[in-house]
């Protein structure tokens, strides 16, 4: 008969049931007790399962408490152990905690930044910057184009309001034209002016403008109580087209045709038409009027057209002249990229100045 096996209840090691302590780990084994062989004659009624032999709970240790961190290392150099010097003899020189390079030397340190004030361009003032000078010359009595007028299509207008600014009104067009003009921007021309509105009996106000090519900004700027109010406008007049300026010329020449020339072919067509209408009358032989229509219709039609087209281009240029003071308005190209970057560059300039004198517009 093979031993049996008991199963230690701790670490789940096979032993043998001779041990009464696992050879694993060391607890105690429990003995399985004896069952009674099955009877093979006659069949037994189902039985209740034998109880379970009690286990003893494994042992329970101590706690081992964990081992204490190392101490942090001292950083430099330790402390030297301590000395028993004779009396009067010099006390030790021990090296620093870092030794330095031979080859460092001191580096001063830079001097603090001064405060941010206006470049000075050449000829210009220093601050603190006088207030713009009114204009001189009264504006006129009636004024029927607006202060931009004959600056082209507007394209942008702001307006901010600065908080207890109020009182650098009269200096922050001066500050802004001393430090665009110490820019250099090549091609950019920055002056003061002074543009009237349009009104009977109109006033002017004082106005910074910059242009470059054919976009302008102008730049504005008014005391609002204790704050400052603050508005920028942009414009972009574009050169002429050749293209549109060679086809008002083809339509100029269109209408002197029509004045001058087209009223003799018309009437020597219309003389034949007769003359052949009354042939035919008297029985005569009839001849065919084609040149009379050939007159009437392909070139009287188109240059009646043109009449129209060239009317039509004088009502508009007379239109924009009286209200824009541009005359040659349809004679304009459109804007592309290079004239709106222009505009762009001197808004960002404009607004960057500002920010340099202390005005944000964000």
């Amino acid at each position: 008969m093979s031993p049996a096996i008991l199963i230690c209840p701790s670490c789940s090691a096979e032993n043998s049931d001779n041990y009464r302590f696992c050879l694993n780990c060391g607890t105690p084994l429990a003995p399985a007790p004896e069952t009674a062989p099955a009877a093979a004659a006659l069949p037994q009624p189902a039985a209740a399962p034998p109880p379970a032999a009690a286990v003893p709970p494994p042992p329970v240790y101590p706690a081992v408490p964990p081992a204490p961190p190392p101490a942090p290392e001292p950083l430099g150099y330790p402390p030297p152990p301590p000395l028993v010097r004779p009396a009067g003899a010099p006390a030790p020189v021990y090296p620093p905690p870092y030794p330095a390079s031979p080859t460092a030397q001191a580096v001063p340190l830079p001097p603090p930044p001064a405060p941010a004030a206006y470049p000075a361009s050449p000829g210009a003032p220093v601050a603190p910057y006088p207030a713009i000078q009114p204009q001189t010359a009264t504006p006129p009595f009636l004024n029927i184009w607006g202060p931009f007028a004959g600056q082209g299509k507007p394209r942008r207008h702001a307006a901010w309001l600065v908080k207890d600014r109020g009182e650098q009104s009269a200096v922050i067009l001066p500050g802004v034209l001393a430090d665009l003009q110490s820019r250099q921007v090549p091609g950019m021309v920055v002056y003061q002016t002074m543009l009237p509105g349009r009104a009977i009996a109109a006033t002017a106000r004082p106005y910074l403008l910059l242009r470059r090519g054919p976009a302008l900004v102008g730049l504005y700027a008014e005391p609002c109580g204790r704050d400052l109010y603050l508005s920028l406008a942009s414009y972009v007049r574009t050169p002429l087209d050749p293209w549109r300026i060679g086809l008002l010329v083809l339509m100029v020449l269109a209408w002197l045709f029509m004045v001058f020339v087209f009223p003799g072919w018309l009437g020597d067509a219309g003389q034949i038409a007769l003359a052949t209408i009354g042939n035919s009358a008297f029985g005569a032989q009839a001849a065919s009027p084609s040149d009379f229509f050939y007159v009437l219709c392909v070139v009287g039609i188109p240059g009646a057209l043109n009449n129209f087209a060239l009317l039509a281009f004088l009502v508009f240029s007379l239109y924009r002249w009286l209200t824009q003071r541009d005359a040659l308005a349809a004679l304009r190209i459109p804007a592309n990229e290079f004239f709106e970057d222009d505009r762009l560059l001197m808004e960002k300039l404009a607004a960057d100045a500002l920010r340099q004198a202390g005005i944000d517009l964000a």
